[in-house]
């Protein structure tokens, strides 16, 4: 063959195959299908959205913002369109109202294609305010704005709306005569929040598995066990007894979370069953039990999950099936009815009641195929299939390039929640596993604060151990006595002390509840807003075979200082021989392990009296053994 003809055959292969291409896509994302699905999965998605606005409000925008230090405000997702600076308070109350009537009108689909996006907008503002002071976010309402942001362009006010009965009215036509309005696609939007909801599952089965190359080191090993133990001691209490009972017998733990990968890794597959509903349904249902699952085991309990599993449902097939017997259905805008095309039995429309044909009747295969020249125009053609394609592709990028972290674009995510190995290498033995939390510390004049205010302020700062910087430790625990003094009507706190806890959890067989091997200070804030706190950095001393401890002090004029350390995270805290310089401390380990330095700080006043010590978390460090 010459150089032509295999450049023609080149070019011939590639435009047969881009007509390919092309006709497939058009057939999965525009087919002329959808009609009873669009109405039943709009309801669906923005009563998610409304359970998900129910839980976030009402809330108090003044104290908020006032209790919140503007130094730290860092906005995501629609909050970075305002600038550096929140919205106001009354903004932020309109915003409230229009967000919950739009989302009622998404529902009752009325002005849909105004309502929808409108409430998905004004929501997405509410729920990325409460992040935008965090450097992380919660993942319980992600999906279900991806969900509303994929749906909320779709033509959904034709079926199951009042736009529909408004439309009929106007038009004084009978209800069995109106014009029939099924020839639209209304399909693309209903698979692209069906494809938005199934990708987190798969999105969060890729990093569980992908933690240690696909060895399934978060199935088998004591991974579960740990993070159960973990999730429910920390931020709900003692688990009930079915959950402890898992973490009492390995193979349960096991095989839940054997059970755990397949449902989320499976869900994804509905998206490819599209034309086969039984299939579709019964991988979509996996979306619906592990919702489920993730609530009675694991104590996160998101509701506003379930109504999205209607997405995973062709309603177009499941509705008629349900009235087979019938040889004719009139719903909505025009007539049905039950044909069998292709062996495949499902509700077909027909213009007028004259052309209602048998039920037994197979229609040519030739009306299956989408017929281009009949859409809308094919501008609103190519603006969904742009639309699609950005949307998806920008997911699909951030959830595996992890760029929400640099983005900070809310609520696209990756998720990677609960995806570590909370285990130790070799993951078939039993060991001991660590963790940190954070404990708030309140020194009130004379009010009392109750057990569920504590407990309600230790869940919501119990990451605060992350903070390095004593600039942000202030910041942070100013926020909290303003909180305190707006929300709680606590006045008279005396001192707010910010605690570092690190929790072990015992190795199989022993009891899993955790146990507090090792606590310290991170900071102390008094009520004149001045900060107390110690920090160090261990490096190797360049002119001994020693090490140098830096020192770090904030608040402190005449301070005392002297050094310990915990071994292992057992036993008890030793006294750390060693000489200072200045703030360096110069020692010489003499035990091999990990050191888990503490840094005791007493300062003398003007007057002459001593301060109390106090313990301050310092640094970690590990000493090998040279033999």
């Amino acid at each position: 063959m010459t150089v032509n003809q295999i450049l023609k055959l080149t070019i011939g292969k590639l435009i047969n195959f881009s007509n390919f291409a092309f006709i497939k896509w058009q057939n999965y994302w525009f087919k002329k299908d959808g009609f009873l699905s669009i109405g039943i999965c709009r309801i669906a998605v923005f009563l998610s959205i409304l359970l998900t606005h129910l839980d976030i409000t009402p809330l108090d925008y003044q104290i908020l913002l006032d209790s919140k230090p503007l130094e730290l405000y860092d906005p995501v997702g629609v909050l970075k369109f305002f600038g550096d600076t929140p919205p106001s308070a009354s903004f932020l109350e309109l915003c409230e109202s229009v967000a919950f009537f739009s989302t009622c009108f998404a529902i009752a689909g009325l002005l849909s294609r105004i309502s929808m996006p409108v409430s998905v907008v004004s929501n997405l503002i509410l729920v990325s305010l409460r992040y935008s002071w965090q450097p992380y976010w919660s993942h319980g309402m992600n999906v279900v704005f991806i969900a509303g942001l994929a749906f909320m362009f779709g033509r959904a006010g034709d079926s199951l709306s009042l736009d529909a009965l408004i439309k009929r009215f106007f038009k004084k036509q009978p209800f069995r005569q109106t014009e029939l309005k099924p020839n639209y696609a209304y399909q693309w939007s209903i698979f692209l929040a069906q494809f938005a909801v199934a990708f987190m599952f798969a999105n969060a089965c890729f990093w569980k598995l992908s933690r240690d190359h696909f060895q399934f080191g978060w199935v088998f090993s004591d991974n579960l066990r740990n993070y159960l133990a973990l999730g429910w001691y920390r931020s709900k209490g003692p688990p009930p007894f079915h959950v402890s009972w898992i973490m009492s017998h390995e193979w349960a733990w096991k095989a839940l979370a054997l059970s755990n990968i397949i449902a989320q890794g499976t869900t994804i597959l509905a998206c490819f069953f599209v034309r086969r509903p039984i299939w579709r349904f019964i991988f979509g249902s996996l979306f619906f039990l592990e919702t489920w699952g993730l609530g009675i085991v694991v104590g996160l309990w998101h509701l506003e999950w379930l109504p999205l599993t209607a997405l995973f449902v062709d309603w177009d097939r499941f509705i008629p099936w349900l009235a087979h017997q019938l040889k004719r259905i009139p719903i909505g805008d025009g007539f049905y009815q039950w044909v069998t095309i292709n062996k495949s039995s499902r509700l077909e429309p027909v213009e007028r009641e004259s052309e209602i044909i048998q039920s037994s009747v197979t229609q040519p295969r030739e009306r299956q195929q989408l017929s281009l020249n009949k859409f809308r125009t094919r501008f609103w053609r190519g603006c969904t299939t742009l639309y699609i394609l950005l949307f998806s592709g920008y997911y699909i990028y951030t959830a595996m390039a992890k760029a929400d972290r640099v983005h900070r674009n809310y609520p696209f995510s990756a998720f990677t929640v609960y995806s570590a190995i909370m285990a130790e290498k070799p993951y078939h033995k039993h060991t001991t596993i660590e963790y940190f939390a954070s404990q708030i510390d309140i020194k009130t004049a004379h009010s009392e604060l109750s057990d569920s205010i504590k407990e309600k302020l230790n869940r919501t700062y119990k990451k605060l151990y992350r903070i390095k910087d004593s600039d942000e430790i202030r910041l942070r625990l100013k926020g909290i006595m303003k909180n305190l003094r707006l929300r709680y009507k606590i006045n008279d706190v005396e001192e707010l002390e910010l605690t570092t806890i690190i929790w072990q959890i015992p190795a199989y067989p022993a009891h899993h509840q955790p146990i507090a091997v090792h606590k310290a200070l991170m900071g102390i804030l008094d009520k004149s807003g001045k900060l107390y706190s110690a920090s160090g950095r261990v490096n190797r001393d360049k002119n001994s075979d020693g090490y140098v401890l830096n020192i770090g002090l904030e608040g402190y004029k005449e301070p005392e200082i002297r050094i310990g350390y915990r071994l292992n995270l057992s036993g008890e805290i030793k006294p750390l021989e060693g000489n200072f310089k200045g703030r360096r401390f110069y020692f010489v380990p003499k035990e091999t392990g990990t050191y888990h330095l503490v840094i005791f700080v007493k300062e003398s006043s003007i007057k002459g009296t001593l301060r109390k010590e106090k313990a301050f978390f310092g640094p970690d460090f590990r000493i090998k053994d040279q033999k």
